[in-house]
């Protein structure tokens, strides 16, 4: 082939390399080029795929025709491609141009060649042609244009690049700006305020929120007053070096609460949380946080921490007074029950009783009756200013304890013959189920006892048939004591509030009281104060069970003495 055939085969393709930065389209012109004018009736591009090493692979992008079906030459030339990570590229590279031949299986004797030649720093070019193989010369003027077909790749494929990262940075662009928008409504209309500052005291920045915390207009109303933070804007500046320090110790403070001054000079209370930023290392330092205003919340809690001292004030002198009138009731009291039962003592035995309950015109049995009522009462309204004692030493934390090693089967046994009368005169029957060697208990004895007589004694109260039992066992770290009867039982109502002080249970206008109201209470009271609790389980019409627990002496939870 002449010089002027190459001439005009270099400008050819030099044209059609030029008319896109696509590279299929860029592919398609140049290709058929080449095919046309060297009378190919094939070829293919691939592109080497390093992977940032030497060892690689080459993918095909493009072909033309675009199927070759089974065609041998462009089999065997896949079979010279590397493979991936097993040939040294270096040596597959200095091997070519490789030129073979191989049998046209449609043509009978005929022959087809192909040419894989290099495409400097993109991959390869493959030619194939039946007829006349290529002699060296035409491979070596090649060279030049295979180097110009390559350039032209090279250029596609950065054109392709910087395609994709431009649409990715105006995603990017984009994804930035519905940022920026979504957190300037966040700024803008945050309830909290928020700030940035220098570490000498300028404003950098605020939000609406800021700003009406501090009584400004508006925020370039508060950027256009404040130069200095500190000493315009901190009710104690030295409060605001306070802060400063705590920021370049810890680089972050929460809920740091100050006064700050309002524009109007007036102080408000607020909660500063703030971070100390650095933008690069040894770049400019400033502050940024939020800002919350605090002062309605702490002069609740100035209201709250005032009603607690009036109400316990208040509590304080109820419990006196209950004190002082109970003293003042016991007195007269105890000397109306001490006589009322000389007089019915003299009075049963006297010689006159019936010549004076003659003149009196009343029955000696009236006379006894009237009497045993007062001693009943007495000792009824006794036993209620008692408990009114009891509870207010309790509440008043005055009570006195008297804390020893407890054996709670002593304890139970006691309890059960002390208030055995009560069951016997209801013909009741009073049954113990008490575990073996219950463990001891760090508690009071007395106060103990009263809880488990004040227990059996309700449960005589209220059941009028059947039996009541008193268990006892260990449960976990506690013991566990139950009082169980088939009594009137509780409407489940009232089972919350039956440990309420002065709650009676039943319709007080319809039903007597039975008892003042006080004795769970005093148990809840003394149970809690062991370090228990006390509870109820009932049905109404089906009985009740009440039960409570005492930690085990050594257990935890026991040593609240």
């Amino acid at each position: 082939m002449s010089s002027a055939f190459w001439e005009h085969l270099y400008f050819e393709i030099a044209m059609s390399l030029g008319n896109s930065l696509d590279l299929k389209k860029m592919l398609k012109e140049s290709v058929s080029t080449y095919l046309r004018k060297l009378n190919c009736m094939a070829a293919q591009v691939y592109q080497l795929d390093t992977a940032g090493c030497r060892y690689a692979s080459f993918e095909l992008v493009y072909s033309m025709p675009r199927r070759m079906g089974t065609n041998p030459a462009i089999n065997t030339l896949r079979s010279l491609l590397p493979g991936p990570g097993n040939w040294n590229l270096d040596d597959f590279f200095a091997s070519l141009p490789m030129v073979g031949t191989v049998p046209d299986g449609q043509k009978d004797g005929g022959e087809m060649h192909y040419y894989l030649m290099e495409l400097p720093d993109f991959g390869l070019l493959a030619l194939i042609k039946s007829g006349p193989p290529f002699d060296g010369s035409v491979l070596k003027a090649l060279a030049p244009l295979n180097i110009k077909l390559a350039r032209s790749c090279v250029s596609c494929l950065k054109a392709e690049q910087a395609e994709q990262m431009n649409e990715a940075l105006q995603v990017e662009i984009v994804e930035r700006v519905a940022a920026e928008k979504k957190f300037r409504r966040i700024f803008e209309n945050a309830v909290e305020g928020m700030f940035q500052s220098t570490t000498i005291g300028g404003l950098e920045a605020a939000n609406p929120a800021y700003a009406r915390i501090l009584g400004y207009d508006s925020v370039d109303d508060l950027m256009d007053s404040v130069q200095d933070i500190r000493a315009q804007l901190y009710f104690q500046p030295e409060e605001r070096d306070e802060l400063i320090n705590m920021l370049t110790e810890k680089e972050v403070v929460a809920g740091h609460e100050i006064q700050m001054r309002r524009k109007d000079g007036g102080p408000v209370w607020v909660s500063v949380s703030a971070r100390l930023v650095q933008d690069h290392p040894g770049g400019p330092t400033y502050f940024e946080g939020i800002l919350e205003d605090v002062g309605m919340r702490r002069r609740a809690e100035k209201e709250l921490r005032q009603a607690k001292e009036k109400a316990e004030e208040l509590s304080r002198l109820k419990s006196e007074f209950l004190s002082m009138v109970s003293h003042e009731l016991r007195t007269p009291l105890t000397s109306i029950l001490g006589f009322s039962k000389i007089m019915k003592r003299q009075f049963e035995s006297g010689e006159h009783a019936d010549a004076i309950c003659s003149t009196a015109g009343l029955s000696k049995n009236r006379v006894v009756g009237n009497l045993d009522i007062i001693a009943s009462e007495s000792s009824r309204l006794t036993e209620l200013i008692n408990n009114v004692l009891d509870l207010a030493r309790l509440e008043s934390g005055r009570f006195e304890w008297k804390t020893e090693q407890v054996s709670m089967n002593e304890v139970l046994e006691h309890c059960m013959e002390l208030t055995a009368v009560l069951f016997d005169d209801k013909g009741l029957k009073l049954r113990s189920e008490l575990e073996d060697s219950l463990p001891a208990v760090r508690g009071d004895r007395d106060r103990l006892m009263q809880v488990c007589i004040n227990l059996l004694s309700n449960a005589a109260k209220f059941t009028v048939a059947g039996s009541v039992i008193c268990r006892a066992r260990r449960r976990n770290g506690d013991l566990l004591v139950e009082v169980a009867d088939t009594g009137i039982g509780i409407p489940p109502k009232e089972a919350e509030s039956i440990f309420d002080k002065f709650r009676q249970l039943g319709n007080t206008l319809t039903d007597k009281p039975k008892g003042s109201g006080l004795g769970l209470p005093i148990c809840k009271e003394i149970v809690e104060h062991h370090g228990g609790e006390i509870g109820v389980r009932a049905v109404l019409e089906e009985g009740s069970v009440f039960w409570f627990t005492v930690p085990i002496a050594g257990q935890a939870g026991c040593g609240l003495f």
